[in-house]
């Protein structure tokens, strides 16, 4: 089976190279957020060949998009699991004691979600 290899354009630079035509696919709109540039670090660290095919494909950006949705959306239901499961304070009458054990929820749930995740 023989490989096709796609047709690539040239144009002559003011010097008399031939330089390549190359044109990159359109990127989607939007933040890749907090644990999309997680997931981007880990990738351009650890995973350099999945990194370099995305970025050529153009699906790096969506991709990251699309983790930061999904781990901010499992913080979120890792929190309200474990507030049903332990009893919270009282949010009125002991407020630094509700907003102590909310950082703690969402830390815990933030680590949780960064080794299933940002970092799978």
């Amino acid at each position: 089976m023989a490989i096709q290899w796609p047709e690539i354009q040239y144009r002559e630079s003011p010097d008399g190279m031939l330089d390549p035509v190359l044109t990159f696919p359109k990127q989607p709109e939007g933040n890749i957020g907090k644990y999309g540039g997680m997931r981007r670090d880990y990738l351009q660290q650890h995973r350099k060949a999945t990194y370099a095919r995305m970025s050529m494909e153009g699906t790096l950006k969506q991709h990251l998009m699309d983790v930061n949705e999904q781990a901010k959306a499992k913080v979120e239901e890792l929190v309200n699991q474990m507030q049903q499961a332990e009893p919270m304070p009282d949010k009125n009458s002991d407020p630094l004691g509700w907003i102590q054990r909310m950082n703690s929820l969402k830390a815990q749930a933030e680590e949780i979600v960064r080794e299933t995740v940002v970092y799978a």
